[in-house]
């Protein structure tokens, strides 16, 4: 069975989550490997008391350039590839949906 992943990751290190992702075993589709999709935008967030946020000052909303990147895998590789994003990710709490 094939999942999608979709998450957010600042611009900067897209190529950094991607590679991760594909390490993972992320993104392959029959006899094609690395395949990803990804869509350019602006994420919003305000860090609360108790964050350590990557980006922006506590109680103050920030406004990220970020990308969203979708990309396939088998279900059995669920768990390496979420743990590889988050190794990989720069934010405190990843966001993303399965």
């Amino acid at each position: 069975m094939l999942l999608k992943l979709v998450t957010f990751v600042p611009t900067a290190h897209l190529e950094t989550v991607r590679e991760a992702l594909f390490e993972a075993g992320a993104g392959s589709i029959g006899f094609y490997d690395e395949c990803s999709f990804s869509i350019k935008g602006n994420g919003t967030f305000r860090p609360v008391e108790g964050s350590n946020p990557f980006l922006g000052a506590h109680d103050v909303r920030e406004n990220a350039d970020e990308e969203m990147i979708a990309v396939i895998f088998e279900k059995f590789k669920k768990n390496k590839i979420l743990s590889a994003m988050k190794s990989a990710h720069p934010y405190e709490e990843v966001a993303y949906q399965i």
